[in-house]
């Protein structure tokens, strides 16, 4: 079995690379689960959203003749 620090060292892993499997492998489809599942879309929504509004905002000139 694994020592107490390894364990620590794949749970810092899974919570940085994948966040959603990391939730799921410690507690599972609970709540938590579900939350950590819906704040990662909105802020994948948020991110393209913003990258839109900067490219809109890029492209558009304000004083074109």
């Amino acid at each position: 079995m694994a020592d107490q620090g390894t364990t620590n060292s794949i749970d810092i892993l899974l919570a940085i690379i994948p966040p959603l499997l990391g939730v799921f492998l410690k507690i599972g489809y609970h709540l938590e689960f579900w939350i950590c599942l819906v704040l990662t879309f909105l802020a994948i929504y948020l991110e393209l959203s913003l990258r839109l509004c900067h490219h809109q905002v890029k492209t558009t000139s304000l004083f074109s003749s």
